[in-house]
């Protein structure tokens, strides 16, 4: 769920985008962990303008569907 967390990250950080309550992210004091992988992945596309903030929201969208299936299984991520 690495990539989840930096997508919250990516969107709070360095978009106009809000994240939708029901992902139940709350925002680090400490800022975004910009060391990430997943994070800097992000931004080179979002530079490269190979994806946009919509897009990144859509893959989170997916992430949490998939978080709440694993949840309902009884399952971990």
């Amino acid at each position: 769920m690495q990539w989840l967390f930096a997508i919250c990250d990516y969107l709070t950080f360095e978009t106009d985008e809000c994240i939708p309550d029901e992902w139940k992210f709350r925002a680090s004091p400490m800022g975004a962990n910009e060391d990430c992988f997943c994070y800097q992945s992000l931004r080179h596309f979002a530079f490269e303008q190979e994806i946009t903030d919509a897009d990144v929201l859509e893959f989170g969208k997916v992430l949490i569907r998939l978080r709440d299936i694993l949840e309902r299984k009884g399952l971990s991520y």
